[in-house]
């Protein structure tokens, strides 16, 4: 809340080099709660605390939705290309916590997309099984370095200075966590 006053005026104007260092904070406690936050709902769904609420629901619609927001604010003039039948059978799943784990995938690929991102949909061998799969036409992730990719604090292709993407390093193990809730695989 200082932090806001500050940007505010509230007490009073400020220089140029002010403002520049109280953005800068801000930024960083927004990072700090995006981590703490993180932190909180691995620690909630390793111990079994998060709660499911399944219901049933279009995942067509759900893949949609999320599909066009982030549209919305995709840069670089990239594409997300949806292939998703929309007679696909309800799933049964906790929806909020299935659009956060789409969303993270999503906000991913984006990420180490060149020009297209795919988000597939299909039916598992087991009628209650849905397969989605995100494609996009980057650089990959070495064999060898895919087993690693859903743990903690795992950042893939960062540069050793810390600079690039500045992840948690915690989504992709929400994401396996939440996955392995809907006794799914990811």
């Amino acid at each position: 809340a200082s932090i806001s006053n500050l940007k505010d005026g509230v007490v009073g104007s400020l220089t140029p080099l002010q403002a520049k260092l109280v953005e800068i904070a801000s930024q960083n406690c927004a990072k700090l709660c995006r981590l703490i936050e993180d932190l909180l709902d691995l620690s909630r769904l390793e111990s079994d605390r998060s709660k499911m609420r399944r219901v049933s629901f279009s995942l067509p619609a759900l893949i949609h939705e999320i599909v066009t927001g982030l549209r919305a604010i995709i840069e670089g003039g990239k594409e997300i290309v949806e292939e998703v039948p929309e007679d696909f059978p309800d799933v049964c799943a906790d929806r909020e916590m299935m659009a956060r784990v789409l969303t993270n995938i999503l906000q991913n690929a984006i990420h180490f997309a060149k020009r297209k991102i795919v988000v597939k949909l299909e039916e598992g061998q087991e009628k209650s099984e849905a397969i989605v799969s995100v494609i996009n036409d980057g650089c990959g992730i070495p064999k060898d370095e895919q087993k690693s990719l859903f743990n903690k604090f795992v950042q893939l292709h960062r540069p050793e200075a810390g600079g690039g993407y500045r992840g948690t390093g915690l989504g992709l193990a929400i994401c396996r966590n939440i996955v392995e809730k809907h006794a799914g695989k990811i």
